[in-house]
């Protein structure tokens, strides 16, 4: 099977689908949260991986192959993600004010 760009769309699509859907639930807009339903968005996300991968066989591409080209493809977006992540969970608690860093310092 060939690459199909439509996929690489609807698999952006999904993930901004999660993404507004966790930025209204950090905004406390339950109404919108409730409303997008962004676990279909990952049902959806799963299936079309599924699919991907059941037809890396027909390319003859492994397992193995397909998740060290993915780990490596995705490893800095997911650790700016995560280090994004974790600096506004901080920002979030302590508030603009009180901000001290991303990674506070915990004294004893």
């Amino acid at each position: 099977m060939k690459h199909v760009k439509e996929f690489d769309g609807l698999c952006g699509l999904l993930a901004a689908w999660v993404l507004l859907a966790h930025v209204f639930y950090l905004s406390h807009f339950e109404q919108l949260r409730v409303a997008m339903r962004a676990g279909m968005a990952v049902d959806i996300f799963l299936i079309l991986s599924g699919f991907i991968i059941f037809n890396l066989r027909e390319r003859g591409e492994t397992y193995g192959a397909f998740i060290t080209r993915r780990f490596f493809g995705s490893f800095r977006p997911f650790s700016l993600a995560s280090s994004s992540v974790c600096c506004s969970v901080n920002f979030y608690r302590a508030g603009p004010r009180n901000f001290t860093g991303c990674f506070p310092r915990h004294e004893p």
